[in-house]
């Protein structure tokens, strides 16, 4: 059976995989396509073995059912092995953002919204602040292909509708890329949810890599799809960026205040993050789902 399952393996990676699959190992960091030692199967077969050990799979070394459905799902176009250097994080906590270009499938308003609660979401854990200008540090660019956001071409060729939907780059860079092959949206859960996608690329421009052993994680490389209940950042999200750049906007000041005996005191949280933030909703259901019952 062992040697079987051997040949059926060296069918798939002859028939199928000798572009895909190793393309696809290569550009996210788990086989290099121009430098592997010895057979190339048996490299091949590493690779995937890897790259399941990375999403807590059973490392088969072979494209099983669980692995096939991964490859498959639209996912950040950042390697997840692209780990980050000492020092690559931003040295000023005031940074600013432009837009290159405008993507045609949200109204520019809703977009720049859903852009600036995008930021909210990081800024509400760090001391970053976030200020739109005509010119900054951060610049959004929505094209495909081949593309160029005003500062060079990119190197980063994207793949067309489904696949990789955005990539971004690592401080002081400040390039975030969203592919217009994709169909952007909010509030549905038709087309490709801008905010999850926006959320997850600013944290690679803050200077955060993958986390690919956490699924509710927004620096979980695969797309996640909108959810009417909202989004927020997981607790993995949060103690990441602290530990790069320390606590700041809401997370010091509001939580010991909110989160302090919930189960006789619900009424007045909500009244409270009410007339605090925006989206209380959100922030409660976060902190405070366990006792809060409304949550």
């Amino acid at each position: 059976m062992g040697g079987f399952k051997t040949v059926i393996f060296l069918l798939f990676v002859t028939a199928v995989t000798s572009s895909d699959l190793k393309d696809f190992l290569h550009k996210h960091g788990y086989f290099n396509k121009f430098a592997y030692h010895g057979n190339e199967n048996d490299a091949l077969k590493s690779a995937i073995s890897a790259f399941q050990s990375a999403y807590n799979l059973r490392p088969t070394g072979t494209v099983d059912d669980e692995t096939a459905a991964l490859f498959s799902t639209p996912r950040c176009g950042v390697s997840d092995l692209l780990y980050n250097q000492p020092g690559n994080k931003w040295e000023r906590d005031d940074l600013s953002y432009y837009y290159r270009n405008y993507s045609p499938d949200l109204p520019r308003d809703e977009l720049k919204r859903l852009t600036r609660r995008a930021f909210q979401y990081w800024s509400d854990v760090t001391p970053f602040k976030f200020t739109e200008k005509s010119i900054g540090n951060i610049v959004l660019y929505y094209g495909n292909g081949k593309h160029d956001d005003g500062r060079g071409k990119c190197y980063a060729k994207f793949d067309g509708k489904g696949g990789e939907l955005a990539h971004a780059f690592f401080p002081p860079d400040g390039r975030l890329h969203f592919d217009e092959d994709e169909y952007f949206t909010t509030n549905t859960t038709l087309g490709v949810n801008y905010l999850w996608v926006a959320t997850h690329e600013l944290g690679h421009v803050l200077g955060l890599t993958h986390d690919t052993k956490t699924k509710g994680a927004v620096m979980y490389p695969y797309y996640k799809k909108y959810d009417p209940k909202g989004m927020s950042l997981h607790a993995n999200d949060i103690k990441r960026i602290q530990a790069m750049y320390g606590p700041g906007g809401l997370y010091p000041t509001l939580f010991p205040k909110v989160c302090k005996d919930l189960l006789s005191n619900c009424n007045s949280v909500i009244s409270f993050c009410k007339s605090e933030v925006p989206s209380w909703k959100e922030l409660v259901h976060w902190k405070c789902k366990k006792t809060c019952g409304f949550c």
